[in-house]
């Protein structure tokens, strides 16, 4: 009876190890970590104004033009576009009125924050970043 009981309790330790070991993979969901995904905002059509995006440090990802129109659109690695000693604006891109519809990805790292100025930009853009 010993044996017998021995037997089917090793039986059962074997399938449940073989019935683990045999799982499949659980599935993968995404393809970044948390927290790595882009952000993104969306100008409306025919403005001129000064926006800071961020104001950390952070990656410029991409500016998807959807409409393409007049005007300029310029990014900065800056928290002002007005320059002065403690914080120069560096120019990280800067898109012309010929520029086409289309998506521009960048994947610029930016070190003091991000600003967008639209001068006369009668257009629409999304601009990604993270």
């Amino acid at each position: 009876m010993k044996y017998v009981l021995l037997v089917i309790v090793l039986f059962v330790v074997l399938v449940t190890g073989v019935y683990i070991s045999n799982r499949a993979p659980a599935e993968i969901l995404g393809s970044l970590p948390s927290g790595q995904s882009y952000l993104a905002t969306t100008t409306a059509a025919t403005v001129t104004y000064t926006s800071t995006i961020k104001t950390q440090p952070g990656t410029l990802g991409s500016i998807v033009i959807t409409t393409a129109g007049t005007g300029t659109i310029d990014l900065y690695d800056a928290t002002t576009t007005t320059a002065h000693p403690n914080h120069a604006t560096t120019s990280l891109a800067s898109f012309s009125a010929s520029a086409p519809a289309g998506t521009y990805t960048l994947d610029v790292s930016f070190i003091r924050g991000l600003v967008v100025q639209y001068t006369a930009f009668a257009g629409k853009a999304t601009i990604t970043y993270r």
